[in-house]
């Protein structure tokens, strides 16, 4: 072969290869989808609802997405005989007929392979992708979005006592079968990655294997519901921030469009469940400020019906409408800024110096829209805008979700906040006031001429309402000797509490073992937990350290005037390379989360035993001072990891380890 042939076929090789890494996924703009997706969960493939009388609700309030599935052992259920139900083609010809966008999820186990688990072998990988090839050739030309699995990192839909959760390397296996089979019968289909649920570092781990070449579109869940925050759109933006500087770094520095396929605030009784109303604010919330990210390209709210009638179970109450189809407030909500956040564009966000106040401008249509609201509980905000115009045009107001009135100009301030009249106020032509609360307020008009003029604080303090006392009945309780006095040890394995996570048995005191005592003095409290375990990792940071062998703590002050009886402080303690290290994850005084030095910690290892000995100032707690008798909610967790991942995790007190609810926590009483 010459040497001139030889270079020849070389680049073509390289030119066939870098063709081939650009081919890799399409741009968000070949599908022609919507800039920004409104969408909603439904179960019909569960059995749930009308199909017929749903969708047109769906069409009724405008949302133009939904989002279901059709289960791989539904299809599958002889071994290599592969038939779709009818179900499936009832729900995605009538979401058709009504203009909605279908969004399919090829997702769960097939008892034919592996055992139920995973599909991780490659026989698995092989049958999960017939699934998905006979899912897509059936839906040619009807379906576009599918989503390869639902929640794969959080063992959603699987046994996770059984199987486990899903790990990054059998995910990108699969994905990277799945997604050349998908793109050649239908290169009009848009693949979206799997939602990942448990936080970012999985998310990261998939995009180290190159993710963003074996998808279309990104995916993630980001609920916060059941934090004591009243802000949570803080940290949803800072998040979803991350994400995008995440994705670019990744990426060669370009943006990947990214899906949320769910999120939302169950309205369920307990303590992480949202009132009807404060549901429908944090639905307007977010989606207005959805609009503020152009990468973002989609967010399904989850769910569309509730799934039952259990008030006391989230999972029956994160609906738009009752199981019934009774609408809540959060469908009136999302009924009304649907126009707003479908074709109107975010201009700019205001600022109004003030930390609690957003207020966003768009412009849909020839209308300027302003949306505004606070985030305290305990003031409202009197906005008033100045116009500078001769004739300032009329405007229209409304609280997200209610009827529209015509916003007069010529505000005169004759109220005070000491109950007097002023009686020489005068009207000004060139004003305007409205008070902003939690619910966003949308203003539109001609805002040409239009500035801010003042914002001033109302106090309103709504956690003050008297509300019902919660009776508090601990399971069990430590007592805190005074430092220098002997304590009572209290023996974790004495009250059977190992919750399983994988599929490793407990084996026992030789593989974990844990017990503590509690001192104290006016100023501290001195936990001391001694944790004998038959393999030690060592954790990257204590944010993290619930994966590996980290201690969580969760701590509430006990007081009768507390509004709120989430707020709680909950710490995460690990041994480090850097040593050991605490973790503030939330706060009942309202300190933000991070890295800590309050807390003083030391831990002393051997071969097989841990002692953590923490030092954790009352005041630090949200108390002056610990005094005899006094009393304080905890509970402790003990990780457990001995090299294959979580396996499980050691309780004294609940409420840390599967979901965060202080009301059970165990007590600690001051001797």
């Amino acid at each position: 072969m010459s040497r001139h042939l030889a270079c020849l076929i070389a680049g073509i090789i390289v030119l066939g290869a870098a063709f081939c890494a650009r081919a890799q996924t399409d741009p968000y703009e070949k599908f022609g989808l919507p800039d920004f997706i409104i969408g909603a969960q439904t179960h019909f493939i569960q059995g749930k609802g009308s199909v017929s009388n749903n969708l047109d609700l769906l069409q009724e309030a405008g949302i133009m997405a939904l989002r279901d599935e059709c289960y791989w052992s539904s299809v599958e259920r002889q071994k290599d005989k592969l038939v779709i139900p009818a179900i499936y083609d009832q729900y995605i010809n009538g979401a058709r007929e009504r203009g909605i966008i279908p969004l399919v999820i090829l997702n769960y186990a097939n008892r034919f392979y592996d055992g139920g688990s995973y599909p991780r072998s490659d026989e698995a990988v092989e049958g999960y992708a017939r699934y998905c090839e006979t899912m897509v050739s059936h839906g040619k030309g009807r379906v576009q979005l599918y989503q390869i699995w639902n929640e794969w990192d959080g063992g959603c839909g699987m046994s996770r006592e059984k199987f486990g959760r899903g790990d990054v390397d059998s995910y990108m296996k699969l994905i990277r079968s799945v997604y050349p089979r998908i793109k050649k019968i239908d290169p009009d289909a848009a693949v979206i990655s799997n939602s990942v649920c448990t936080g970012d570092e999985f998310f990261e781990g998939t995009l180290k294997q190159g993710l963003v070449n074996y998808c279309d579109i990104l995916c993630v869940h980001t609920y916060v519901y059941g934090r004591v925050d009243n802000k949570p759109e803080q940290m949803w933006l800072e998040r979803m921030r991350k994400l995008r500087d995440m994705i670019k770094s990744y990426n060669n520095g370009q943006e990947k469009p990214l899906f949320i396929t769910e999120m939302g605030w169950p309205t369920h009784i307990g303590p992480r469940g949202s009132s009807y109303e404060t549901s429908a604010q944090n639905l307007a919330r977010m989606y207005l400020l959805a609009k503020t990210l152009p990468y973002l390209k989609g967010i399904w709210w989850y769910d569309f019906q509730d799934d039952g009638w259990l008030y006391s179970y989230n999972e029956n109450n994160f609906g738009l409408v009752r199981p019934d189809l009774t609408p809540k407030p959060s469908f009136n909500v999302l009924r009304d800024i649907i126009p707003l956040i479908k074709d109107g564009r975010f201009v700019e966000q205001l600022d109004a110096g003030r930390k609690d106040l957003w207020i966003l401008r768009f412009k849909l249509g020839q209308d300027d829209v302003l949306a505004a609201w606070t985030t305290s509980s305990e003031e409202e905000v009197q906005l008033i805008l100045r116009s500078e115009a001769a004739a300032p045009s009329p405007l229209s107001v409304r609280r997200a979700g209610e009827i529209a009135r015509r916003g007069a100009w010529g505000h005169r301030a004759w109220a005070t906040a000491e109950r007097r009249v002023n009686h020489g106020a005068k009207a000004e032509p060139q004003l305007f006031s409205c008070t902003l609360s939690q619910m966003p307020t949308i203003i539109s008009g001609d805002l040409s001429q239009v500035r801010i003029d003042s914002c001033t604080a109302r106090l309103y303090p709504e956690n003050a309402r008297p509300l019902r006392s919660v009776l508090r009945i601990p399971h069990r309780s430590a007592i805190a000797a005074p430092i220098g006095q002997p304590a009572t040890s209290v023996h974790f394995a004495q009250i059977n509490n190992y919750d399983r996570l994988g599929s490793a048995p407990y084996g026992g005191h030789d593989d974990l073992d844990t017990s503590f005592t509690v001192n104290y003095d006016r100023d501290q409290l001195l936990l001391t937990i001694t944790v004998k375990d038959d393999v030690f990792l060592l954790s990257e940071n204590a944010e993290n350290a619930w994966e590996q062998d980290g201690i969580q703590l969760g701590l509430q002050i006990l007081d009768d005037n507390q509004p709120n009886f989430t707020l709680r402080t909950e710490l995460d303690v690990a041994l480090t390379p850097r040593g050991p290290e605490v973790f503030l994850r939330a706060s009942q005084t309202g300190r933000q989360p991070g890295v800590i030095s309050d807390v003083r910690c030391h831990i002393a290892e051997n071969a097989n035993t841990r002692v953590y000995t923490l030092s954790i100032p009352a005041q630090f707690l949200g108390t002056k001072a610990f005094e005899p008798g006094a009393t304080l909610a905890a509970s402790i967790l003990v990780n457990d990891n001995d090299g294959q991942g979580r396996k499980g995790f050691m309780t004294w007190g609940k409420g840390i380890g599967r979901g965060k609810d202080p009301s059970q926590y165990n007590l600690i009483v001051m001797q």
